[in-house]
This record gives structure tokens, C-alpha cells and sequence, in this order.
């Protein structure tokens, strides 16, 4: 099937905006606060979303995971779901983001029915929407998984920790070996932290 450019304009939201949306998610869906935050549980019990593993998805379609047209399936790249826990995770909340935020794109049943239309839909959105829409959703999901209050909280228990066992005060280094810290904490890689620890402007600790 072949789309021509897909009549979608994405809804302008800060980070601001989207962290407000990231904290009503998880005040609903996930009110105990834990980390790391249970988001395969969430989708499965709560969403009642089925996560279903799709061998060569990334590597025929460079594609993920994505939502199926009737939003009750989120298809995953087998090779992720099986050995990439925090890309896995990522993936889901990800797709959350898309599912909560853009859910026009999929308000039409017909719109795609196999993975190559869904392909050809992402390739016909034009570069500015399509940079929008990828940029709230990876906004999204490092904002659900990784909580403000819980990153700061575990940043500076991290760094302390690292100034005892590494003896030592360069801030650049103590930042290094706590986001290793801070990527098991939270159960995302060690990118995501450094993401949102930079977009956060957070100092040096």
C-alpha cells in the first residue's frame, strides 16, 4: 500500500507539557512511585495491551516496536525483547507516548493493516511532524521512566557513593560511574540517564 504524505499535524508541546502528562500517567498507573517503574506490568494489566515478539522487525523494517492498528498489540522486535532489557523497556514506554499523545494516527482502523503499511505511514509524514512526533514521545518515555524527582533523589545518593569507592572529587569522573549506577537503578541504559540528566540540566555532582 501507498500513502501520499499523511495529513497529520502534531500537537506543539513543550517538556514542560509532556512532563505534566508523564506525571498524571504515573500517578494513575503507577501511584506506589517505585523504581525502576513496572511499565511492561503497566501496559499488560492496566492498558490490557498485548506485547507480542515479531522476529526481523528492526532488522527488515528498522522499526522497533509499534502499535497494531486496533491499539491492542504492541509488536517488538524479537531480538530486543528477548536480550535488550533496557532497549525493551524504552520500546514500550516509547509507543506509550505515541498511544497517549498521537492517538489520531491510529483513530482510523483501516489506515494500515500489516507492518509494511505502518512503514510506509511513518516515511510519508513530513520531516518536521514526524521530528516532532518522535521527540514527544522519546520526551515521554524518559520522563516515565526516569521521574524528576527519583533522578535527583538517586543522582546525588549515586555520586556520594562513587566519591567513597572511587576516592574521588573530579565531578566529570563521579558523573561517569554514577550514571552507570543510575542506568541499573532505573533499568534503562546508560544514554537514557545521560539524556535526561542533560535535558534536565542537572550540575555536576
Amino acid at each position: 500500500m501507498s500513502f501520499e504524505k499523511f495529513p497529520f499535524k502534531a500537537e506543539y508541546l513543550s517538556r514542560e507539557d509532556i512532563r505534566v502528562r508523564a506525571q498524571e500517567f504515573l500517578k494513575k498507573y503507577h501511584p506506589e512511585g517505585t523504581i525502576p517503574v513496572p511499565i511492561e506490568k503497566i501496559i499488560d494489566l492496566q492498558f490490557k495491551i498485548d506485547i507480542v515478539s515479531i522476529p526481523g522487525l528492526r532488522e527488515n523494517y528498522n522499526i522497533d516496536a509499534y502499535f497494531t492498528k486496533d491499539l491492542k498489540n504492541i509488536f517488538v522486535d524479537r531480538y530486543i525483547y528477548d536480550s535488550h532489557s533496557s532497549r525493551f523497556r524504552f520500546s514500550l514506554a516509547h509507543e506509550m507516548g505515541h498511544y497517549l499523545l498521537h492517538y489520531r494516527i491510529y483513530q482510523d482502523n483501516d489506515l494500515f493493516k500489516t507492518v509494511e503499511d505502518w512503514k510506509d505511514i511513518v516515511e510519508s509524514i513530513p520531516e518536521e511532524q514526524y521530528t516532532w512526533l518522535e521527540f514527544q514521545a522519546y520526551e515521554f518515555g524518559g520522563q516515565i521512566l526516569v521521574p524528576l524527582d527519583h533522578l535527583q533523589n538517586r543522582y546525588k545518593i549515586q555520586a556520594e557513593k562513587v566519591r567513597k569507592t572511587q576516592a574521588t572529587e573530579d565531578p566529570v569522573l563521579i558523573k561517569e560511574f554514577a550514571i552507570e549506577l543510575l542506568a541499573e537503578d532505573f533499568a534503562v541504559s546508560t544514554g537514557t540517564i545521560r539524556r535526561r540528566i542533560d535535558f534536565e540540566k542537572l550540575p555536576l555532582p
